[in-house]
C-alpha cells in the first residue's frame, strides 16, 4: 500500500510513471534520429558532447523509471516495502542535475527541452521518495505506525 502523501500518492506515482515512460519514448526518438540530424555540422568534440548529453538524459530517465518500478511492485505486494526502499532500488543520482555539466556550452534546443523536462521530472520523484522515507521512517519494520512518544 502507497503511503499517504499530501498531493495524494497513488496520482503522483502514476503520472510520474506515465511521464517518465512518454519522456523515455522521446529521448528513444532523438537518440535515434534527432542526434543524427543535429550533430551534422559539429566538431568532433562538440559532437561528443551531445552524444554523452544524450546518454546522460536516457540514464537519468532510466534511474527514474526503475525507481517508479519498485514503487509499483510494492504497492503490487511483489516486494516488501523494506525492500522497495532498499539500496538497491534507491534513485540514483541524475549526472544532469550537475550544473557544471549543464555549463559546457549550448545544446540543440530539442535536446535543452528534454533534459529540462527530465530534471523537473526527477525533482518531482525524488520529493516522492522523500516523503516515502518520511513516511517509512515513521513504521516499525512489520508496517505498523509507530507509537507516538
Amino acid at each position: 500500500m502507497v503511503p499517504h502523501l499530501p498531493d495524494g500518492p497513488t496520482v503522483g506515482l502514476a503520472n510520474s510513471y506515465q511521464a517518465t515512460f512518454a519522456l523515455l519514448a522521446e529521448a528513444r526518438d532523438y537518440a535515434a534520429i534527432g542526434v543524427a540530424a543535429d550533430s551534422g555540422a559539429l566538431e568532433p568534440f562538440d559532437r561528443l558532447r551531445l552524444n554523452n548529453t544524450a546518454m546522460q538524459l536516457t540514464a537519468c530517465l532510466a534511474s527514474i523509471a526503475a525507481w517508479l518500478l519498485s514503487q509499483r511492485a510494492v504497492e503490487a505486494g511483489e516486494i516488501t516495502r523494506e525492500q522497495g526502499h532498499g539500496r538497491q532500488h534507491r534513485l540514483a543520482p541524475c549526472p544532469l542535475c550537475d550544473d557544471a555539466a549543464a555549463k559546457t556550452g549550448p545544446l540543440p534546443e530539442r535536446l535543452e527541452i528534454l533534459i529540462e523536462r527530465t530534471l523537473v521530472l526527477y525533482r518531482r520523484v525524488e520529493r516522492l521518495d522523500r516523503l516515502l522515507d518520511a513516511d517509512g521512517a515513521s513504521r516499525q519494520p512489520g508496517g505498523e505506525p509507530r507509537p507516538a512518544l
